[in-house]
């Protein structure tokens, strides 16, 4: 995903596409808006709470919801979507299965997913369509 990203900026980049700084600003905005908020909630990551060992090897405390990698992997599909749109629902096809993968590793529950999603989508969707 974040592969995707650094090609998407080098295109545009080339071909002097303006779009760009919007490609920039509203990615880095979810970024650390999602940031922010899951520093303020400081959620117990499920195998905090559970008890368990998860599939990847993780160390971090709180901080669970709303999860970063949906985000970040939303924010970066509708910047694609914004700049191509195949290549965009390819994109946000990816960011679905990140975000699946995460309480499937046991490192978030679906909620965290859920409001990482949601707390990309809609800026995303203000600032890419609407602004």
């Amino acid at each position: 995903m974040y592969a995707a990203y650094i090609i998407l900026l080098g295109l545009m980049i080339y071909k002097r596409d303006m779009r760009i700084i919007r490609v920039i600003i509203v990615p880095a905005f979810i970024f650390f808006l999602t940031t922010a908020v899951r520093s303020g909630i400081n959620a117990p990551r499920p195998y905090e709470r559970e008890g368990f060992v998860p599939l990847v090897k993780k160390n971090t405390h709180g901080k669970s919801c709303p999860s970063r990698h949906t985000a970040c992997a939303f924010a970066i599909a509708m910047a694609c979507l914004y700049v191509n749109v195949p290549g965009g629902i390819f994109m946000l096809a990816v960011a679905m299965v990140i975000s699946a993968s995460r309480p499937l590793m046991g490192v978030h529950y679906p909620l965290d997913v859920l409001f990482g999603a949601v707390i990309s989508l809609v800026p995303g969707i203000i600032g890419f369509y609407v602004l």
